[in-house]
């Protein structure tokens, strides 16, 4: 069960700029819908949308060569947002040929044809409607494949996920190996590429302190706590389970 809180989503369609060559106008050309959540509760008690997802995976394993197959996806759902919620669908073109100021002196009486810093936002609210809306939640879909050992080398996997309506440019390619280290700690390695940023590195830590509990920390993107200005995400993924027999 979700609760949704805020929500500003844009999705373009089409859009054009064209200046031309001389200077003399500007041609907008563009086609988009705007959703936006009740702007007037922002408090974290406020409840502007009421929703539900979940999570499903298919798993192909060989036991005897350790060998296993994983589809999975994620965030399977929608959320309904409440009837004083704001849709827009906007088409539209502007032509902007410039202003024209006859007394330079007193521009601000000067009738400069409604051109302003928020014309675009009042297109926006002159074709919006106050209503309820559903919206799906950005699906995550993903395949892997892991191989494991009983050597030093115990475990190496190779995977793709892609997640749906975010405009992600490409899928994201991953990797990664993990070592025995000792009998209560493993490390690994993790390499990923894709998605919406470029190569990134990471590490994975696993404590086992006895066969029902474990302790895990890892980032894939430590490129971005090294350099910031290079890497588009920084994460960090901290987990504490335990088997109950």
């Amino acid at each position: 069960l979700l609760k949704g809180q805020q929500l500003q989503s844009l999705n373009i369609n089409r859009g054009s700029f064209y200046t031309s060559i001389d200077g003399d106008y500007l041609d907008l050309n563009t086609k988009f819908s705007y959703f936006t959540s009740d702007q007037s509760h922002k408090n974290f008690t406020d409840v502007n949308g009421i929703g539900i997802s979940f999570d499903a995976f298919f798993v192909i394993e060989n036991t005897k060569s350790k060998l296993s197959f994983t589809f999975a996806s994620e965030d399977l759902g929608y959320i309904s947002w409440t009837k004083k919620s704001y849709l827009a669908g906007v088409d539209t073109a502007i032509h902007f040929d410039g202003v024209e100021i006859t007394n330079i002196m007193n521009v601000a009486q000067e009738n400069l044809h409604g051109i302003s810093q928020d014309s675009l936002m009042d297109i926006i609210y002159s074709k919006s409607d106050t209503v309820p809306f559903q919206l799906s939640i950005p699906e995550k879909l993903s395949f892997e494949i892991k191989k494991e050992w009983s050597g030093f080398i115990n475990s190496a996997l190779i995977g793709v996920n892609y997640i749906f309506d975010v405009g992600q440019p490409i899928p994201q390619f991953y990797a990664m190996q993990t070592a025995v280290i000792t009998k209560w700690l493993n490390i690994g390695l993790i390499e990923n590429y894709g998605g919406f940023s470029g190569f990134n590195v990471g590490l994975y830590f696993q404590v086992n302190t006895n066969k029902n509990f474990n302790a895990t920390i890892s980032s894939g993107n430590l490129t971005g706590f090294i350099l910031p200005k290079e890497a588009y995400a920084r994460s960090v993924f901290i987990s504490i389970a335990y088997k109950i027999k």
